[in-house]
C-alpha cells in the first residue's frame, strides 16, 4: 500500500513538473523544437517509442496537450539539470545585455549633453572680447572635448561588450537547440 502511494505521489509530481514545462515561457520555443525535430524523425522510430513508453504513465488521460508535446515535455524533465543550467546562463546574458544597454543610453545622453555645452561655450566664446575671459571659455571647452573623447571610448567599449554577449546568446541558443534535438534522435 506504501509502495502505491510513494509511486502515486512520485507521478503527481513529475506531472506538476510536466505542467510547469508546458507554462514556462523559457521552454516554449524548446519545446516546439523537440516537436519539429521529432515529427522529423517520425513517430515510427525506435526512440519516440521508447520515450513515449517512459512517458505514457505520467500523461493524464484528460491530457490538455498533444501526445507529442507530453514527450517533448518529458524529454526537457529527464534532462532539466541541464536545460535549466543554460537557460539561467541564457538568463545572465540577457540580464547583462540590459544593463549594458541602459549604460550605453546614459553614455548617449551625456555625450549629447556635452556637446550642447560645447556649442554654447563656443557661441559664448564668439561674443566675449577679454583675453581672460576667452582663456577660460577655451580651457572649458578642451575639458569637455576631453570628457567627450573619454565617454566615446567608454561607449565603444561598453558596445563592443554588448555585440559580444548577443554573439554569445545566439550561440547559447543554437547550443541548447542542438541539444534538444539531439535528445530526440540519441
Amino acid at each position: 500500500m506504501l509502495g502505491m502511494m510513494a509511486h502515486s505521489e512520485n507521478k503527481w509530481k513529475v506531472r506538476k513538473e510536466l505542467m510547469h514545462i508546458f507554462v514556462n515561457e523559457d521552454f516554449d520555443a524548446i519545446l516546439e523544437t523537440i516537436v519539429r525535430k521529432m515529427k522529423e524523425v517520425s513517430d515510427d522510430s525506435d526512440r519516440i517509442k521508447k520515450l513515449y513508453d517512459e512517458a505514457q504513465s505520467y500523461i493524464p488521460a484528460d491530457r490538455l496537450y498533444e501526445k507529442e508535446y507530453w514527450i517533448a515535455a518529458y524529454i526537457i524533465y529527464s534532462n532539466l539539470t541541464k536545460f535549466n543550467e543554460m537557460m539561467n546562463e541564457l538568463k545572465e546574458i540577457e540580464s547583462s545585455i540590459i544593463k549594458l544597454r541602459e549604460e550605453l543610453s546614459q553614455l548617449w545622453s551625456l555625450q549629447v549633453l556635452i556637446k550642447d555645452s560645447i556649442e554654447i561655450l563656443r557661441e559664448d566664446l564668439q561674443k566675449v572680447k577679454d583675453d581672460y575671459q576667452v582663456a577660460n571659455l577655451q580651457h572649458e571647452i578642451k575639458n569637455y572635448q576631453e570628457e567627450l573623447r573619454s565617454i566615446k571610448g567608454t561607449y565603444k567599449e561598453i558596445l563592443d561588450r554588448c555585440i559580444e554577449l548577443k554573439d554569445k546568446k545566439s550561440n547559447l541558443i543554437r547550443g541548447i537547440i542542438q541539444f534538444a534535438k539531439q535528445l530526440v534522435v540519441s
